[in-house]
């Protein structure tokens, strides 16, 4: 429930991202509002932080997952949707982008370093749970799409 809950708050663009905050009259105490898991010291909008961000970018590369910043997000969606050679894209990319968002919260409130390693582990122990909640027939490819991870 909680990705799912995840999920809704990305696409209406309500995740507490230091933009929204500074947006809410709530910026964080340090008041610098760059993206944590970057370098480039962008601004930390949703957008940047789930598609530009050089972090995010090395681990949608871990799943083959090309963006095409140039189109608008609905556009950008279908267009990595129709050129992506597997299985389960939208449960993928959901919990890909939950994952990247745990590992900068975990920078953030204790202190962790993001890693792609770790990123990548969290990822696969989230889509092996997910793989008790399809159908038989989903789950075989699913599980083989995990295993070569």
């Amino acid at each position: 429930m909680k990705v799912k809950v995840f999920a809704w708050l990305l696409l209406i663009d309500r995740l507490n991202t230091y933009d929204m905050l500074q947006r809410r009259h709530c910026p964080p105490e340090n008041s610098d509002l760059t993206c944590v898991l970057c370098p480039a010291q962008a601004r930390e909008t949703s957008f940047h932080l789930f598609f530009q961000c050089q972090f995010s970018s090395y681990c949608w590369a871990q799943l083959g997952i090309v963006w095409n910043l140039s189109l608008n997000f609905d556009d950008m969606l279908l267009q990595a949707k129709s050129s992506y050679r597997s299985t389960h894209f939208v449960e993928k990319i959901l919990y890909a982008a939950w994952n990247i968002w745990k590992q900068r919260n975990a920078l953030i409130f204790q202190n962790v370093p993001p890693s792609v390693v770790s990123w990548k582990a969290l990822f696969k122990i989230d889509l092996s749970l997910l793989v008790f909640r399809l159908k038989d027939s989903e789950r075989q490819a699913l599980s083989q799409c995990i295993n070569l991870l």
